[in-house]
């Protein structure tokens, strides 16, 4: 019973459900606090958080070799309800530095990265010009004839008063073409905004990186602080370890802001935020729930986190109390409305930089308007986040129950990170060329990533897989190396040699790998890709949540029990070649940075549903089809229910069911009717088979 209840409060409480009519309780801070562990805000949990980051960076870097930064609440663990994802990739074609390391490189020829220099001249704080030098520049003209590559960089280069200048607009430009861009009153699912492209919840962004600090950061580094924040050892790592970047965007002010670059200091701040203690750190995370939810004006999340850095730094360490915690943000608040006065909030690494430039905030009405809602969050403070955090409240009387719900929270996340973990990993590795690389992860990360080596593992062979001939003997030596991974869960290397078997048309293969595998009628412990809870039985594709199981059915350690839990299965834009027809066509569809997340019993059922119709097993496709549907009904909540849906039309399509697969398109298309669902061709081809079987009959 006690089981069931936290189950039940914890879904209220990440739902943050405001019931009508309710009565408003006061929540002092040391409640607060618990109620942001509850919903996964905890030390605990952004120690987890920071560490599948570096894993998945390591990788990324080591094995894809591209160098790209995920920032935002994603990464700082401070993500809340519509939050973005913020993607920052690093082009490695060139080399940018300050005007000061020119003739110390000695160029007497052209290198293999370009080199720009940094110039500040008519830049307001924070932004500056890529100069390219007259020498540079006659090379690339040269080069145009023989190198294709050179004709792009051509094209981002401006003359402007005898001198060379990298135009960030022309970069954008070239990194978001114009036929990508859509008005903004059609629905925009690849656009422009500012630096990045934008897709779904997703902001990506191409940077370039500096080859050493600039001299704000120089400056930054070397201030002089009251407090020791951030700490001697944590500016000393930054200076040895971390890079700053420029990002193509000129300041709104400037006469020539397609000429300007922003200087990018993302991977300090990601790190400052990392080294926030507790109360610091949901000091960040109310400010940031209180603008999301009740400061509808220029206020952005960037302006809140640098108010917290400039909190952080004027305050000594003793006023970081868990019970000051309401105080602090009611100090945010009063910074705030400080800046907002004078028009000038000035940027943490460049105070210089005024943030609110070219804002409305500095406007007289508009500063007015921003005042008053400061204001009045700050007069009814304790109540606003009483009401954003209430539902959490009653568990305050019941402290045993409330034990029991925190211990539980600590080891649902433990699997809840690993399935993420693994998810990432998955569709992250592509490239098989630094394999030995991956054979020390273990020495850089420990326990961490022995966790998540067999996932590691199996993600490079199947990128081995995806690089060979594919001939029947290659296939099955793939086979017995996935088989001999470790268990991942209970259903990710079977769903992975089936699909291989599959296409190939191994048929009896595909049923031999699968369903011994599903024969286990239990119910399983269910985490899709975004962290939810489900328990799933693998029989009859029923889904259920908050069910008491019994505790050998618990995944209480996943470094032991693997068997009990099911995660989904990721397929990604780069496994395009063995991947089935309906998942390689909605991803020929996609962006290429957007996979998809297959509930496990889904793909299963239509591998083994289209293989028994291969093999003439008319009693087993009907009850494959029984769960097909059964588990689809379950899950029309999920991320990919689209995919899903067309999976079902297409498996009954090729199996002769043309009216049964027509009505599951359909039911896809009102889920989601724009062009990019696979539906519409899945229909259109439907209609072609159909004319051409027309026409066949009227000649014969």
């Amino acid at each position: 019973m006690i089981i069931f209840c936290a189950d039940y409060i914890l879904f209220i409480a990440k739902d943050c459900f405001l019931m009508a009519g309710r009565k408003i309780l006061k929540m002092n801070a040391m409640d607060i606090s618990v109620v942001l562990d509850l919903l996964e805000y905890s030390i605990y949990a952004r120690d987890h958080n920071r560490t599948t980051y570096l894993i998945c960076h390591y990788l990324q870097h080591k094995c894809v070799g591209k160098k790209t930064i995920i920032s935002g609440g994603m990464a700082e663990k401070s993500a809340i309800s519509g939050s973005d994802i913020d993607i920052m990739e690093v082009v490695d074609d060139f080399k940018v530095m300050e005007k000061s390391y020119a003739y110390s490189t000695g160029i007497n020829k052209f290198p293999a990265r370009m080199p720009l220099y940094i110039c500040r001249r008519c830049c307001n704080a924070g932004y500056c010009r890529l100069e390219v030098t007259k020498f540079c520049y006659q090379v690339v003209v040269n080069s145009r004839a023989e190198d294709l590559r050179w004709n792009i960089v051509f094209d981002i280069i401006e003359k402007q008063n005898d001198r060379y200048f990298f135009s960030s607009k022309m970069f954008r430009n070239k990194t978001i073409p114009e036929e990508y861009t859509f008005p903004s009153d059609v629905f925009q699912e690849l656009r422009s905004n500012g630096p990045a492209i934008t897709c779904e919840n997703k902001d990506l962004v191409s940077s370039l990186e500096l080859e050493h600090w600039p001299p704000e950061a120089k400056a930054w580094l070397s201030r002089e602080r009251q407090n020791n924040w951030p700490s001697n050892e944590l500016l000393s790592f930054l200076e040895e370890n971390v890079s700053c970047y420029v990002v193509p965007i000129g300041s709104k002010s400037s006469k020539r802001s397609d000429l300007e670059w922003r200087i990018s200091f993302v991977d300090i701040e990601l790190n400052l935020i990392w080294n926030m203690n507790d109360t610091q750190f949901k000091c960040f995370l109310l400010l940031k729930m209180l603008k999301r939810e009740y400061m509808k004006c220029e206020i952005s999340t960037y302006h809140i986190k640098n108010i917290v850095f400039w909190l952080c730094e004027d305050l000594p360490e003793r006023s970081w109390r868990k019970d000051l915690l309401v105080i602090r943000v009611k100090d945010g608040l009063l910074k705030l409305r400080q800046y907002v006065e004078k028009g000038f909030l000035p940027h943490y690494v460049i105070p210089d930089n005024n943030l609110f430039l070219s804002k409305n905030i500095i406007k007289t009405e508009e500063k007015k308007y921003t005042l008053k809602i400061i204001d009045e969050i700050y007069n009814n403070l304790e109540d606003k986040l009483s009401r954003l955090l209430l539902p959490v409240k009653p568990l305050f009387n019941y402290p045993l129950l409330l034990t029991r719900l925190l211990t539980k929270i600590q080891s649902d996340f433990t699997v809840k990170e690993y399935c993420r973990r693994c998810n990432l990993i998955l569709m992250l590795v592509q490239s098989t060329d630094n394999q030995s690389h991956c054979d020390n992860i273990v020495k850089t990360f420990g326990q961490d990533c022995e966790d998540i080596f067999p996932c590691i593992r199996l993600a490079l062979i199947k990128l081995e897989l995806r690089k060979c001939r594919q001939t029947e003997n290659q296939i099955d030596e793939f086979i017995r190396k996935m088989r001999k991974e470790s268990v991942i869960d209970y259903l990710t290397v079977p769903l992975t040699c089936g699909m291989v078997y599959f296409v190939n048309n191994r048929y009896s293969d595909v049923r031999n790998a699968l369903t011994e595998t599903l024969k286990d009628g239990s119910y399983k412990r269910y985490i899709t890709h975004k962290g939810d809870e489900w328990y799933m039985s693998l029989m009859s594709g029923d889904i259920v949540r908050f069910k008491t199981i019994s505790r050998n059915k618990q995944v209480n350690d996943i470094r032991t029990d693997r068997h009990n839990l099911v995660m989904d299965f990721p397929v990604s834009h780069f496994e395009l070649e063995y991947a089935p027809f309906p998942l390689k066509l909605q991803l020929s569809l996609n962006c290429p940075e957007r996979s998809i997340h297959c509930n496990p019993l889904v793909l299963s059922c239509y591998m083994l549903y289209i293989s028994e119709y291969r093999l003439g097993l008319a009693g087993e496709m009907e009850k494959t089809r029984a769960v097909f549907e059964n588990v689809l009904s379950k899950v029309s909540h999920h991320s990919s229910h689209v995919s899903h849906l067309n999976m079902l039309g297409h498996s009954l399509y090729v199996t002769g069911d043309s009216k049964s697969a027509f009505k599951y398109f359909v039911m896809s298309l009102r889920v989601c009717s724009y062009y990019s669902n696979a539906a519409r061709y899945h229909i259109a081809f439907m209609i072609n088979d159909i004319l051409q079987y027309k026409c066949k009959s009227v000649e014969s």
